[in-house]
């Protein structure tokens, strides 16, 4: 199964549905590695990818 697939959607789904049953209206999401230089420990990498292109955007 590949991360963010349909398939990978699909098996949280039920997690998903429980969570907002028990009124859970928001998530938190690491989206870049180490935002504040380590004073925060995490030991999960960024969600998100970023890459910069040629003309700098």
């Amino acid at each position: 199964m590949s991360l963010w697939s349909n398939e990978h959607f699909s098996l949280m789904r039920n997690y998903y549905i429980m969570l907002a049953g028990i009124g859970q209206k928001a998530i938190t999401a690491s989206i870049v590695d180490e935002p504040w230089n380590h004073q925060t420990y995490d030991d999960y990498p960024g969600l998100v990818k970023w890459t910069k292109k040629r003309d700098g955007s």
